[in-house]
């Protein structure tokens, strides 16, 4: 116990009020998992944001690393209630409230109340090979990350994959706009209360995982196309917090 409690003030021998203070020390540490972000990642010719069509010979080495794509959840401690920000120490074990874990209709969800709107806060970095080429923050049930494409799904926030200005090798240069011209219509997130999802369209390769980007890891999901996958499960995300 003496690890647990520090005795602070001793008024044992006072004889109108007999008490002692002890401080309780906790020496456990709740942080939250490394599962905040999910990466959409480039990993070869035949990966995620590549076109379907031939590598030009001789660029075959240019497409490594071309699109690293993550989204940072902004409010997914809100989902849980606030009860473990990011990179803070908690003096008590937190306390989870559940979430009902049911699926829900997209229309509906455009309906939802004010209150509901933090958990579509997402925040989306762009890099280009490592270099990193655009962040921001977007707010919406349903974002369209695309490429020079006027032909977007409706009730959707569109954001542009960006230009290769700025880039320094002209052989990167001219491959990326290769491959950033087969992205057209390119992904479509969905966020709803049990999770993010993502439906992949057009000739990209998308590949998704949840890993650390700056990280090695093993293989990631390729997503098919013109289908709905789930990316991010909140129920899941919320059971590894208290594991």
């Amino acid at each position: 116990l003496c690890r647990r409690f520090k005795m602070v003030e001793d008024h044992s021998k006072d004889s109108n009020d007999p008490h002692k203070v002890y401080l309780v020390i906790n020496e456990y540490n709740y942080e939250i998992p490394h599962i905040e972000e999910i990466t959409l990642e480039n990993y070869g010719i035949d990966h995620a944001l590549t076109p379907t069509e031939n590598t030009p010979p001789g660029m075959e080495h240019d497409i490594l690393n071309f699109s690293n794509l993550t989204l940072n959840h902004l409010d997914l401690n809100q989902h849980t209630e606030n009860y473990i920000p990011v990179h803070t120490h908690h003096p008590v074990p937190p306390v989870l409230i559940q979430q009902p874990y049911a699926q829900v209709n997209p229309d509906a969800l455009l309906n939802l109340p004010a209150a509901h709107s933090s958990l579509w806060d997402l925040e989306i970095t762009i890099s280009y090979r490592g270099s990193e080429m655009l962040k921001t923050q977007v707010s919406g049930p349903r974002v369209q990350l695309h490429y020079q494409c006027n032909a977007l799904e409706p009730n959707t926030q569109p954001l542009c994959f960006p230009s290769t200005d700025g880039l320094p090798d002209h052989k990167q240069i001219d491959y990326t706009n290769c491959i950033l011209r087969s992205v057209q219509r390119g992904l479509l997130l969905e966020v709803q209360n049990t999770g993010i999802y993502g439906y992949r369209q057009d000739k990209c390769h998308v590949f998704s995982s949840t890993s650390n980007p700056r990280e090695a890891h093993p293989e990631p999901r390729k997503m098919p196309q013109n289908e709905v996958v789930q990316l991010l499960n909140f129920q899941q995300y919320e059971n590894e917090l208290i594991a």
